[in-house]
């Protein structure tokens, strides 16, 4: 008799397990263009077995969400048309996370499919499999503060890293390896020199140059060209239509500049952070924050700026014409928001990509210490 209780639970928690995996999580994908006229729908295709549930799908003045619950990570391919146009886009999604692009990378052929990630994926996981038994026995021994045990399992974790980089190096046309990439550059410590991006990104095929990773990539490495290079000067005009001097702002400050555009609602999350980040250090005075918008409407940006508090300066038309000598060619800039952090010197310290504020704050508390310039001035 108790033989069948065990059976019965054993059951009973294996449903339970079996129901929290398959449980529907939200994601969001959240888009703009340039174009405000831009009101064409939007058909999306999963390329798996999978389907989008509750999806909702909204587009509005060059501005599109796609809403929707999924049961696991997977790729949803989206194909945004317009007229005789089209560009299909291509993300992997995972459960309660957003992801955002703007409309600017060109019409790819897809050839990715799920098995091929979730195949990639086994592959890896089994051979980090004995070193992850390890950390887990590490982490459930009574001791865990204990000081060897802790550089046991940085240990272990930095084996785990490296078994992560040879897998990236060794599999450049893995779209499960870009991912993986993609992930580290979001982290302080990178797995390789620089020169090893630029490698491996010069062996992805084609397709993969055009997902969303590989552009990443590709912004990653034209970016970060100019970290720990002297920030470019500049003027630019204000909504006075006053010409301000980027040397007013750069000389012996902390200079935060955001790259940005009012049409662009990735940087509508940021400005929202940014708000909060300069109520923080508003009354410091060697603190300076710098948003630069490469619109075209020029009437729209200055009614849009009216309500910020910080500096505002317009490079009108800064994205579309990249041979020009605009203040957003002279930084590079290729997707927005960008934002980069410039020291005292004038030197670019560390540039900003993701939606994560925590880390940009620790690396302006960071600057602020370094240059023993007090977090709160009087």
């Amino acid at each position: 008799m108790r033989k069948q209780w065990v059976i019965v639970l054993i059951l009973l928690l294996t449903s339970r397990l079996t129901l929290a995996q398959n449980s529907e999580m939200p994601f969001t994908v959240i888009g703009s263009f340039s174009d405000k006229n831009f009101n064409s729908s939007i058909d999306y295709i999963i390329k798996s077995s999978q389907t989008l549930l509750n999806s909702t799908t909204k587009v509005l003045k060059g501005r599109f969400k796609i809403k929707g619950t999924i049961t696991e990570p997977q790729l949803i391919t989206i194909k945004i048309s317009m007229n005789s146009k089209f560009k299909i886009y291509q993300f992997y999604i995972e459960p309660n996370k957003k992801i955002y692009f703007q409309g600017i990378s060109e019409t790819s052929d897809f050839t990715i499919k799920n098995s091929d990630i979730e195949d990639d994926k086994r592959k890896l996981e089994y051979q980090k499999n004995e070193i992850n038994q390890k950390i887990k026995e590490i982490e459930h021994l009574d001791n865990t503060n204990n000081q060897t045990n802790l550089n046991i399992r940085l240990a272990l974790i930095d084996s785990l890293r490296k078994i992560d980089s040879l897998f990236i190096l060794k599999n450049c046309s893995s779209y499960y390896a870009s991912i993986l990439l993609n992930k580290y550059l979001k982290v302080p410590k990178l797995l390789f020199n620089f020169s090893s991006f630029e490698d491996i990104y010069n062996a992805y095929p084609n397709y993969l140059k055009q997902t969303s990773m590989g552009l990443f990539l590709k912004d990653y490495i034209r970016l970060h060209s100019l970290l720990n290079h002297e920030a470019p000067t500049f003027i630019g005009k204000n909504a006075n239509n006053e010409l301000i001097n980027s040397s007013d702002f750069f000389n012996g400050n902390i200079t935060l500049l955001c790259f940005s555009a009012t049409w662009c609602i990735p940087c509508e999350e940021t400005e929202k952070e940014l708000k909060v980040l300069f109520e923080r250090y508003n009354t410091n005075n060697h603190f300076r924050l710098v948003s630069l918008y490469c619109d075209s409407d020029s009437l729209q940006w200055n009614n849009h700026v009216k309500q910020l508090p910080w500096t505002t300066l317009l490079d009108k038309d800064g994205l579309a014409n990249p041979k020009s000598n605009s203040i957003f060619t002279k930084y590079k800039i290729q997707t927005l928001p960008t934002l980069m952090i410039i020291n005292p010197q004038g030197i670019i310290t560390y540039i900003f990509k993701d939606h994560k504020f925590e880390s940009l704050i620790k690396n302006i508390e960071f600057e602020l210490n370094n240059n023993k310039i007090s977090t709160i001035s009087n």
